[in-house]
């Protein structure tokens, strides 16, 4: 299911040959976007752009991402499969935010962060349902942020039909810096607080395992897509062992309007189309949509 060294590294040249870097950017994800609607670029391979900083960065239900230099802040275009020895995405699910947390957290970085903390009885980096990297500390229940993922959709006028050409996955990684986040139902880390080795890896280093992270969510979503009912189970029960709101009480709020609760109870985990599993006192409950808080 996993793509190979050699496959990696065909789609990495592809990406490195389709590569634009800016000092400054407005948002990753709407520049490219613009330029795949636009026609600037072709649409039926990846594209990458990085910034070292953005100045309007944005994160899900368009809310702002804080932009600070010595971060990560990437987006990766991925076409529509259209042919089966391209490589791309087969269709579009719930599942695939989950998939691309799924692979960050695999990144050789994050893994020995996560081997690091296990033999410091410190809680671990995973996924916090739908879009988000991070940890919970214990001492005071609060999820820390290490990155986001923003997945935005591409659609391109063809033969007067407006299409969907491909996905833009964002992923804006806190490296060297944790911004200053107010009246928010998280707190930020970054890697420099967490990294315990020598010396701290530059942003430009982690773009090719970010990238690799991706393509490996792409291709295990359309394994998925396929109708494997027993690898869907498998990932389910694998994503759950790194949610990090797997069996905690927890409020959900519409978007971000923290006077609207709209459930609250305990998380299950996901269910095998991505949604978020809550036992209440009403039974169980699966949700699509929503901001999700430790309950106090």
């Amino acid at each position: 299911m996993n793509l190979s060294k050699t496959e990696l590294s065909k789609l990495w040249q592809t990406v490195t040959a389709n590569h634009r870097h800016a000092k400054l950017a407005q948002s990753t994800n709407s520049e490219l976007m613009d330029a795949l609607t636009q026609g600037q670029i072709a649409h039926q391979t990846l594209h990458l752009y990085t910034t070292d900083q953005q100045s309007a960065g944005r994160g899900q239900h368009g809310r702002s991402w804080i932009s600070p230099q010595g971060n990560v802040f990437l987006s990766l275009y991925v076409p529509m499969r259209t042919q089966a020895h391209d490589f791309g995405i087969d269709q579009l699910s719930g599942l695939i935010s989950l998939l691309v947390g799924f692979y960050l957290v695999k990144m050789p970085i994050i893994e020995q962060i996560n081997q690091m903390c296990m033999t410091k009885n410190l809680p671990s980096i995973g996924v916090k349902w739908a879009n988000d990297l991070g940890f919970i500390d214990q001492a005071h229940p609060k999820f820390h942020k290490l990155a986001g993922i923003l997945i935005e959709p591409v659609f391109k006028p063809i033969n007067d039909h407006s299409t969907l050409i491909g996905l833009v996955i964002g992923v804006g990684l806190n490296v060297k810096n944790s911004p200053m986040i107010q009246n928010s139902l998280y707190e930020s880390t970054s890697l420099s607080d967490l990294w315990q080795a020598d010396e701290l890896p530059a942003a430009a280093t982690l773009y090719q395992p970010i990238c690799e992270a991706i393509c490996q969510a792409v291709a295990h979503h359309n394994q998925l897509t396929l109708a494997h009912h027993q690898a869907l189970t498998e990932f389910v029960h694998e994503f759950n062992q790194v949610h990090v709101l797997t069996g905690r009480d927890v409020q959900v709020f519409l978007q971000d309007d923290r006077e609207k609760i709209t459930h609250t109870g305990r998380c299950i985990g996901i269910n095998d189309q991505g949604a978020l599993v809550l036992q209440t006192q009403q039974g169980e409950h699966s949700l699509f949509a929503g901001m999700v808080q430790l309950k106090s």
